[in-house]
């Protein structure tokens, strides 16, 4: 289990946690993919390579178990000559995911929906492809869904 930051990673096992200095030119790979340092998640299990006391490569052997690149409470829903997104809000960070244009958006047993089911305060898991969300699955919504 690991938690980061911009310039460390905290590693866990055996009830024993060990924090490293991440190199600036960290390697980050998971599977096949090269990925930036912001994408090691809590919960990822991972194998470090150490050299002259800094973390020059984190192989992440397992994912967390939260499906989707990223999720949070939905705070806009607009859009632009290039398309919908939104803006979703996570503990004080702000992310905005331009949507693709045949996203899929389920709701519990309701699959098939277009970004049109969206409403401002629904929680959400959202899985990326091109950095545009690909598929959203609403975790929670209001009662009045306003």
């Amino acid at each position: 289990m690991i938690t980061t930051d911009e310039s460390k990673i905290t590693v866990k096992a055996d009830n024993t946690s060990v924090t490293v200095i991440l190199h600036d030119d960290v390697k980050v790979v998971y599977g096949t993919e090269t990925l930036t340092s912001d994408k090691i998640a809590y919960g990822d299990t991972v194998t470090l390579t150490i050299q002259n006391d800094l973390c020059t490569k984190v192989k992440i052997t397992a994912r967390q178990s939260d499906w989707g690149d990223l999720g949070g409470e939905i705070t806009e829903i607009s859009t632009t000559v290039d398309g919908k997104y939104i803006v979703v809000k996570d503990g004080s960070t702000y992310t905005t995911v331009n949507l693709a244009s045949d996203v899929k958006v389920s709701y519990g047993t309701i699959t098939g929906k277009t970004a049109d089911y969206l409403r401002i305060h629904d929680v959400v898991r959202i899985d990326l492809v091109n950095h545009k969300a690909a598929e959203i699955r609403i975790t929670s919504r209001t009662a009045t869904g306003s």
